[in-house]
């Protein structure tokens, strides 16, 4: 089977059938061909079914080595994973190279807090000669 075939059936798959948001088909479309691409240019003679994991760990750090985001290859690894789930749902294949690949930690940013004279500000903004002022 052939990179065109799978992509398209795939497509029509996370249309039909999870009812993915159109963006969400486009971003897992444009992984699939992402590796497609990669595949195609390093292994030729390799057709999705015969990928293993030795070659997505390749393409997951040739594209981390190029700057890709911890984000966007989170999501990357994501749509990877659903695409073979979804070959072996299809009994095209029987395993899963995705299995073993390992999502970068994404970095959360810590909220912002008031300082000390801002709570101060805002606890004497209360008007206490009101039954409201106490309560607030």
């Amino acid at each position: 089977m052939n990179w065109k075939a799978l992509s398209k059936d795939f497509e029509s798959y996370l249309r039909l059938e999870r009812s993915l948001s159109e963006n969400s088909v486009v971003a897992y479309r444009n992984d699939v061909n992402k590796l497609a691409a990669f595949i195609s240019e390093r292994y030729p003679e390799i057709n999705p079914i015969q990928i293993g994991a030795d070659h997505l760990a390749e393409f997951i750090y040739t594209t981390a080595k190029g700057g890709t985001e911890a984000g966007t290859q989170a999501r990357l690894i994501s749509g990877l994973r659903i695409f073979f789930k979804y070959l072996i749902m299809e009994n095209y294949r029987s395993d899963d190279p995705s299995e073993l690949l390992e999502s970068p930690k994404l970095m959360r940013k810590l909220p912002d807090t008031l300082s000390e004279t801002d709570i101060e500000l805002i606890f004497s903004a209360i008007d206490l000669s009101h039954p409201q002022g106490t309560r607030n």
